[in-house]
């Protein structure tokens, strides 16, 4: 078996940075068994900095939303 590509890292706020969790997933090719893939999982770090990350991004984009319509659209 080898494995073509191990993934590692976690994209939150706009960046890739090292995933925290210590487990893996392996994807398999199911017609022979290769692993095609390594994932490294996310943690309950991870999946909280990628929560807080979206909610900082939709809040952004509702008060720019509100900031542009106080302009008049312009």
């Amino acid at each position: 078996m080898s494995i073509l590509q191990t993934l590692d890292k976690q994209y939150i706020n706009g960046e890739w940075r090292d995933g925290l969790g210590a487990k893996t997933l392996q994807d398999i090719n199911p017609y022979n068994g290769e692993v095609i893939a390594e994932f490294k999982m996310a943690n309950l770090e991870d999946i909280d900095a990628a929560y807080k990350a979206a909610a900082n991004a939709k809040n952004h984009q509702r008060d720019s939303k509100k900031h542009q319509a106080g302009d008049g659209g312009s």
